[in-house]
């Protein structure tokens, strides 16, 4: 029969993303979806040229749904009363130097859910919520990025 050989290489386990809301952290993340929209109307002279003047940015819409476990209901109650929130999804990845990883961080100050979903029958609460970025006189969303890439070329 075959004898099976195994490599030394260890597996590197990814980027850990984090959810955070006022309610509660989870690095249980099933799955996770945003869809970042915004319109945009180019402005045609009247002089039949077939290149647009300028462009006119219209309303921006930032939608999110996830399947994520929590340590309580929190989440769930605030949904329940219609309260707003807030949200930041962190994606750490591997060490850069001493105090440093690459990273993603998408910070959205306030949040409304349309749906949610909880699942109380295990030992952590499963939230299923879908939302939406609401605009407020503040920023809409912030993000930043952290990597090892020294210089960008054309």
């Amino acid at each position: 029969p075959p004898t099976p050989s195994y490599s030394t290489l260890l597996p590197f386990a990814g980027y850990l993303p984090t959810i955070t809301t006022s309610a509660g952290v989870s690095t249980d993340i099933i799955d996770l979806q945003l869809d970042f929209s915004q319109k945009i109307t180019l402005w045609y002279p009247a002089n039949g040229s077939q290149d647009y003047i300028t462009a006119y940015f219209g309303a921006r819409e930032l939608a999110f749904n996830f399947t994520a476990r929590f340590d309580n209901d929190a989440l769930y109650n605030l949904w329940r009363t219609n309260s707003n929130d807030s949200l930041t999804i962190d994606f750490m990845g591997p060490n850069i130097a001493s105090t440093y990883n690459q990273e993603l961080n998408i910070s959205i100050p306030v949040i409304s859910y349309d749906e949610m979903d909880h699942d109380t029958s295990k030992d952590n609460v499963m939230i299923k919520a879908k939302g939406k970025a609401l605009a407020t006189t503040t920023q809409f969303f912030s993000m930043f990025a952290q990597n090892t890439i020294a210089s960008y070329t054309v």
